[in-house]
């Protein structure tokens, strides 16, 4: 069976990866990729496909899979992502202490 893709599939920004799909690593907040590979063209797809291949023998568990997405990744989108991830990781728990010390203050009050 052929599990490669037609060239042009390949074509764009592709995330290729390897995933530990474990039981005990099945959280969602786990850190599950083992390894993250992006390609821009079909000669990097193919040579990251290689090494996380090369990887994957080399780790000898049947919970380690690979996975490439089949479609190109929208960069624009994916850097707005990444911007509002960097701001929340900035100002959430600024937040989340200042939430809390509201609360405490809004209960103490009542008390």
């Amino acid at each position: 069976m052929n599990n490669n893709p037609p060239d042009f599939l390949k074509e764009g920004v592709h995330v290729q990866m390897l995933i530990n799909r474990g039981v005990g690593n099945s959280h969602k907040s786990s850190k599950r990729w083992v390894n993250k590979l992006i390609s821009k063209n079909v000669q990097q797809y193919n040579k990251n496909i290689e090494i996380l291949i090369d990887q994957q023998n080399h780790v000898h568990n049947a919970d380690i899979r690979l996975y490439a997405c089949i479609n190109p990744r929208n960069m624009n989108e994916a850097i707005k992502l990444f911007k509002h991830k960097q701001i929340d990781a900035m100002y959430k728990p600024f937040l989340e202490d200042w939430y809390f010390h509201i609360d405490v203050k809004n209960h103490s009050s009542h008390a």
